[in-house]
């Protein structure tokens, strides 16, 4: 703004605006009188004066009034309890409890498993340099196409080919048509999202936009955002439950919560489910989807970082920028979306985790009884729910489906909750206990 206003730059750009008027009404304005001319001119003079007058208000009252009340530092953690307001936002997007140093540590362990992994799939490729490096040789080297015609060929044969998989996962249900559309932004970070039945996909990134088709498609459409609103529809829910409010972030935790870590956690989790359809053909096509995850295991220790550890802008991009080959300028606004809206981008990984550990929990209990098809109508009948009820329901299911306890194998969210073999033991001697209890009652009606 102040640039614009010791530049003299907005009046360039108030011109635009009014460029583009006069060549909307082009028919009016030719066959006009000079002085019809004259006097859209003096509006468009009176108006660049009264734009500039309200900027220049709008100015002062930001460096005298409003900077001076915001928080010392870009982190929550600076603000008189800090802390708690952040802890408290955790616990509003995750619908579970975990510390900031719990997931920091978390997103670490993550970021260093998936490394591993792709570190993996580099040497196969003959490189050894980092992982930003190789992404950008990978980029150059497998160079394609950014015309809008060929992007979204490429996107709609990868989600034609996701929704044709979806029924040896789920149960079948009505799908609502899903349409793509193009748009061309560079303020808008993400390279695309999910509203009301369409995928809004970014083509100013070009090529980088196709280095990521397959874990994005199926993110934002099928299994990911698409499949699980159709999946609600279904379940006649109440309005409130199908409907939840996105409105009045900056009053969080104080709104009604939107269970980001349901919804979120859900779409990565599809990610990770095209593992299990057949997705990922290639080493190549893998490295797409560490590469996606990877980026959301950085978002748990930035986030962390940045509103409980005092992290600075610059180590947030610094951070990120090892993993990625998006530019420095897209890092930081994706950086200023952690800033502003604290805690929300844990949700991706935390409930992706969480859900897989559901999942590994049904299977070791249920063993040949498990049905991923049911497994899926249990996460997905009730809509958005916070973690631990989540949890609650998934017992409950498995309980319902044998009489034993269920155990919690490689919990990954659960830190205090008693190891696999504290489980067992437990069991063991509950049914001892049973198995001498039936002995005993059988030698008393002995006669």
């Amino acid at each position: 703004m102040e640039c614009h206003l010791q530049n003299g730059t907005l009046e360039s750009i108030w011109s635009d605006v009014f460029l583009v008027y006069q060549h909307q009404n082009r028919k009016s304005v030719n066959g006009s009188s000079q002085d019809s001319q004259s006097n859209l001119l003096e509006a468009w003079n009176l108006s660049t004066d009264k734009l500039a007058e309200s900027l220049m208000n709008l100015q002062t009252f930001i460096s005298t009034e409003y900077f001076p009340a915001t928080r010392p530092d870009i982190g929550v953690h600076s603000m008189p309890g800090g802390q708690e307001y952040y802890q408290a936002c955790l616990d509003y997007h995750l619908g579970t409890h975990l510390t900031p140093s719990q997931i920091h540590s978390l997103g670490y362990r993550e970021v260093e498993r998936l490394e591993g992994l792709m570190g993996k799939i580099m040497l196969q490729h003959g490189f050894t340099g980092k992982i930003s490096e190789f992404l950008q040789f990978w980029q150059t080297k497998n160079r394609q196409q950014d015309k809008k015609w060929n992007i979204y060929q490429v996107y709609r044969g990868v989600i034609d080919r996701a929704r044709d998989s979806l029924w040896r996962v789920f149960h079948r249900i009505p799908l609502t048509p899903l349409r793509i559309e193009l748009f061309n932004n560079s303020r808008v970070p993400a390279r695309g999202h999910y509203t009301k039945n369409v995928f809004y996909l970014n083509t100013f990134y070009g090529n980088r936009t196709n280095s990521n088709v397959l874990p994005l498609a199926v993110h934002e459409t099928y299994s990911g955002h698409h499949f699980q609103e159709c999946y609600k529809r279904q379940q006649n829910l109440p309005l409130y439950r199908q409907f939840p409010l996105y409105r009045r972030r900056f009053a969080i935790p104080f709104t009604y919560p939107t269970y980001a870590a349901y919804s979120e956690g859900w779409a990565l989790y599809a990610e990770h489910l095209g593992i299990e359809l057949g997705f990922y053909e290639t080493p190549v096509d893998m490295f797409q989807k560490y590469m996606s995850e990877i980026f959301r295991a950085c978002r748990l220790v930035v986030d962390t970082g940045i509103h409980a550890f005092g992290w600075t802008k610059e180590r947030a991009i610094k951070f990120i920028k090892k993993y990625t080959n998006a530019p420095t300028g897209e890092v930081a606004r994706e950086i200023d979306r952690y800033i502003t809206w604290p805690g929300q981008a844990c949700a991706y990984k935390v409930g992706e985790l969480k859900i897989r550990e559901l999942r590994q929990r049904a299977e070791t209990v249920l063993g040949d009884k498990f049905n991923v098809k049911d497994f899926h109508h249990q996460i997905l009948k009730l809509g958005p729910i916070g973690l631990d009820i989540l949890e609650e329901i998934i017992n409950d299911w498995i309980a319902s489906a044998t009489p034993l306890v269920a155990p919690n194998p490689n919990p990954i969210l659960s830190p205090h909750t008693s190891s696999a073999t504290e489980q067992t033991t437990a069991s063991c001697l509950f049914h001892i206990s049973l198995f001498l209890s039936l002995v005993v009652h059988l030698l008393c009606r002995r006669p």
